[in-house]
């Protein structure tokens, strides 16, 4: 903004005897700016570029140009340069129009002993507007480079994750033992639902929330590999809807639909190579989530019951369960449907732990 001390003021005014009086009524209260007189438009934009002036002020009524014309190319060169206009005679509705225009003054000409404390003024505010602007700026490069590193750190959590997946796949191949192969698949899809997550979270623009159609529409494709691997030939039913979920809701609720379809497919279709599941979204209102779950298998004994011990599957899927305060329902009348009710929340913080 240059030196506050001396102060450069561009004055566009094409009467000498005015721009004397401006500067007799500056000198006669203390103030002794470098001032630079302009006569027209030709002349202003010489002076507006040679000189970098710290404050413009400008008549509104000149014979080819006027202080608004001049208004609007000092805010389209430099917004923050601070604009005060002189005029003989404007009513309050020209008054308001200029303000709106970025003018931080207008003075009448029959009023000048305003215009000291008027440029006083008008040079602090643009000291603070320049001083936000740059706190604002450094502030946006910092969450920049603060996105780019959670962008990264979900990159390399996905990737990690998918080396210990490559790791089991290796394993689940030299496994001779169909428990164990199931067990080592079981153990991949849980990896790969949370991995699906972060690379969700890793593609979007949004790093607490993801879009859920999208996880699930990767984690059904994936399931279907796993069906394939288990030699069950598996539809999938899903539905296309638009639901964001806090990062600590979609976690869970992305391993509870893993285990609770992985149920299905070892216990729903025993002696059976064909079958029908659907994983959908079947009610979003007032935040309230409900999310369906259904096989037309046999009625899974063996499956997920919400008021039993059962297995270490069981177990998961109630810390889960417990942990996004949500309501299961099973219904095994015709195959097996569980209905998941939770509310949509948004979860602070970074535990996902399962106890």
């Amino acid at each position: 903004m240059g030196n506050p001390e001396k102060l450069s003021i561009l004055v566009l005014e094409d009467t000498v005897t005015d721009f004397d009086l401006l500067r007799y009524q500056l000198k006669s209260d203390g103030l002794e700016p470098d001032l630079h007189h302009a006569k027209g438009r030709e002349h202003f934009l010489e002076h507006l570029d040679a000189h970098l002036p710290n404050l413009v002020i400008a008549d509104y009524n000149l014979p080819s140009f006027n202080g608004l014309d001049a208004l609007k190319i000092v805010k389209s060169k430099n917004p923050l340069l601070p604009f005060i206009l002189l005029s003989g005679s404007i009513d309050k509705e020209q008054e308001r129009a200029i303000l709106r225009e970025g003018a931080d003054d207008v003075i009448f000409k029959s009023n000048l002993s305003r215009i000291p404390f008027a440029i006083k003024r008008s040079i602090k505010d643009a000291q603070d507007k320049k001083k936000l602007r740059e706190t604002t700026e450094k502030l946006e490069a910092s969450l920049r480079e603060k996105e780019i590193l959670i962008q990264e750190i979900h990159h390399r959590v996905k990737n990690n994750l998918a080396l210990v997946s490559g790791l089991l796949e290796l394993k689940k191949f030299n496994s001779e033992e169909k428990k164990e192969y199931r067990f080592i698949n079981k153990v991949i899809l849980k990896i790969k639902s949370i991995a699906l997550v972060h690379e969700t979270l890793y593609q979007s623009q949004n790093f607490s929330q993801i879009d859920f159609n999208h996880f699930l529409e990767e984690l059904i494709e994936y399931l279907a590999q796993i069906y394939k691997s288990e030699e069950k030939d598996i539809e999938i039913k899903s539905n296309d809807f638009e639901l964001s979920l806090n990062v600590n809701q979609a976690i869970p609720v992305g391993l509870i639909i893993s285990e609770l379809t992985m149920n299905s497919v070892q216990h729903a279709f025993d002696g059976r190579n064909e079958g029908q599941l659907e994983v959908k979204v079947v009610s979003e209102k007032d935040q309230q989530i409900k999310i369906k779950i259904a096989d037309d298998g046999i009625g899974a004994s063996d499956g997920f019951a919400p008021k039993q011990d059962g297995g270490y599957g069981s177990k998961i899927i109630r810390a889960l369960l417990r942990q996004i305060d949500a309501n299961v329902e099973v219904n095994n009348s015709e195959g097996t449907e569980y209905l998941i009710s939770f509310e949509k929340k948004d979860v602070k913080g970074i535990g996902n732990a399962l106890l």
